[in-house]
């Protein structure tokens, strides 16, 4: 009898929260920023992925870097799409994005800076490079976009 008991609790709680699809958030600019971002990350890691001398140290951690953000940049995302950060009042999910993109440019402007310098010459290389200084500035504006709508408060007009 206790099993039944426990199993019917827990999907009570679980149907008390609802996720939805937002779909303005298609269309705003945080999530076409995120897109935009998702992309120069994939095609600056599948530049250094397909070069035949990414076995450089340089280059390998530029490809870390942008899979990683990729990856979590893709979770958020889903995050904001289906509403998720409404759900888990426990944890301050806006934070966590904000430290995340903190991180993102300052880890992608020096794994690209450090590609950059690098004596190899490889095209796609240098795409990779080029690419990853693209995605750390859509970071920032991402970390600009995030830090006005996180930080600012609305002015109370009614004194």
């Amino acid at each position: 009898m206790a099993p039944s008991i426990f199993t019917s609790s827990a999907t009570a709680a679980l149907s008390n929260a609802t996720v939805t699809v937002d779909a303005a958030f298609f269309r705003s600019s945080q999530g076409k920023l995120k897109i935009a971002q998702m992309v120069t990350l994939l095609i600056s890691f599948l530049c250094v992925q397909t070069s035949e001398f990414s076995v450089y140290s340089n280059y390998k951690v530029l490809q870390v870097v942008t899979v990683w953000f990729l990856v979590v940049i893709v979770l958020f995302y889903f995050m904001h799409l289906f509403r998720v950060h409404t759900v888990l009042t426990q944890v301050n999910c806006l934070l966590i994005e904000y430290v995340h993109y903190i991180l993102g440019t300052l880890l992608t402007l020096i794994s690209s800076l450090v590609a950059a310098v690098n004596p190899i010459k490889y095209p796609a290389l240098i795409a990779a490079a080029v690419f990853g200084f693209f995605s750390s500035l859509l970071l920032f504006m991402t970390l600009l976009l995030s830090f006005k709508t996180t930080f600012d408060t609305p002015t109370d007009t009614t004194a």
